[in-house]
């Protein structure tokens, strides 16, 4: 019977441990080297979430939203070894697998970044007035995440005035941005002549805040 006994109580021991080890493995400590290798764009890919088999022949392949910063750090993050579980209050696309993280909103994954207690990812640093705009004197030279808030204006619809409708930009930028950072710019260098060409362009200094998080 104490055979028996020592017997089990090892086995649920052995058990215990191998669970351990995965949840350790599980929430390891994020390094920036793999935020970097992970993010879309440094592999060539700017729309990560497109639309699946389901949608028909037409739609099938063709990028399931327009703007994918956030769908795009999401991959990131995923890539790193975050799981959705540690970013909890984020929506994520409907059309594909949570786990895939293909997060919807940048806003919603900076409020996320900052509440979480990710290994690795440091506190988050809010730069506002001046200070945003010497954002990049503080973090030349660091790597990380970081989190431009409304600094490019979004095209919106309003009447015209006859009974019909036209697009205009936004008088207060509402537009956002969420990418990887290594210490002189972001992934999308690339978007800015992109924004600049649908007539969104702003300079990152125009951000009525600017958060950073270092990432080793």
């Amino acid at each position: 019977m104490r055979t028996r006994i020592g017997l089990i109580g090892a086995v649920l021991g052995a058990a215990v441990g191998i669970f351990a080890m995965g949840s350790v493995a599980a929430h390891a400590q994020i390094k920036f080297s793999d935020l970097w290798k992970g993010h879309p764009l440094n592999n060539s890919v700017a729309f990560p979430a497109r639309m699946l088999a389901t949608s028909g022949a037409k739609l099938k392949g063709t990028p399931s939203f327009s703007n994918q910063c956030a769908i795009r750090m999401g991959v990131a993050l995923r890539e790193a070894g975050v799981t959705l579980g540690q970013l909890g209050g984020v929506r994520v696309s409907w059309y594909h697998p949570k786990d895939k993280m293909y997060v919807l909103n940048a806003q919603e994954l900076g409020n996320a970044l900052a509440r979480a207690g990710i290994q690795g990812l440091g506190k988050v640093e809010k730069y506002k007035g001046e200070d945003a705009k010497k954002f990049y004197s503080k973090m030349f030279g660091r790597t990380g995440i970081v989190f431009f808030k409304d600094y490019w204006s979004r095209s919106v619809r309003v009447s015209d005035g006859s009974g019909g409708t036209t697009w205009v930009k936004e008088s207060q930028p509402s537009g956002d941005h969420i990418d990887v950072w290594n210490g002189y710019r972001t992934s999308a260098a690339w978007l800015m002549e992109w924004f600049s060409w649908l007539g969104y362009y702003s300079n990152y200094i125009n951000s009525k805040e600017i958060w950073f998080w270092e990432v080793k």
